[in-house]
């Protein structure tokens, strides 16, 4: 359980480093915006199949990832909170098979993701604040991740 617990929070700690990483290279975000929208939408379909792909649905893996692809490519919508929140249960599903693969691309997805936040922004502000920010925006991620492993530790444990 504790390798769990660990593994969840270095995932949402991709969050911060992308936020880091953002922060000294300001002057690559604005133009940059366009591949980083791209990047994260390709790298949630690529979860999400691979994901169906390590619980023995290929066909239903492939399907998702086509799909899901072409209408986040399409889409003009933001579903950055829905997508971030569905990657819960995608790390969750991973952990539990003891697979590394998909909460080292959601660590990757978090790089993304704070691109996207930060270049939201319309005045610098101080890393702290920044960091809160984010947190706040995306705290349910680790909050539903945290709260399915203790209910698969503590189902496992008394039954």
């Amino acid at each position: 359980m504790i390798f769990e617990l660990i593994i969840s929070l270095i995932v949402f700690l991709g969050l911060f480093v992308g936020l880091f990483i953002s922060r000294n290279t300001r002057e690559e975000l604005v133009p940059g915006i366009i591949y980083f929208t791209n990047a994260r939408k390709f790298l949630f379909s690529f979860i999400i199949g691979f994901v169906m792909y390590d619980y023995g649905h290929l066909w239903l893996g492939l399907t998702f990832f086509v799909l899901l692809s072409v209408v986040s490519y399409f889409s003009k919508q933001d579903f950055s909170k829905w997508m971030y929140l569905l990657l819960s249960l995608a790390a969750f599903m991973a952990i539990s098979l003891n697979l590394l693969v998909v909460p080292i691309l959601i660590f990757l997805y978090g790089f993304f993701e704070a691109a996207m936040f930060l270049s939201n922004q319309k005045k610098e502000k101080l890393f702290c604040t920044d960091s809160l920010n984010l947190f706040k925006k995306k705290f349910l991620f680790l909050l539903i991740l945290i709260v399915l492993i203790l209910a698969k530790y503590f189902y496992f444990y008394f039954y």
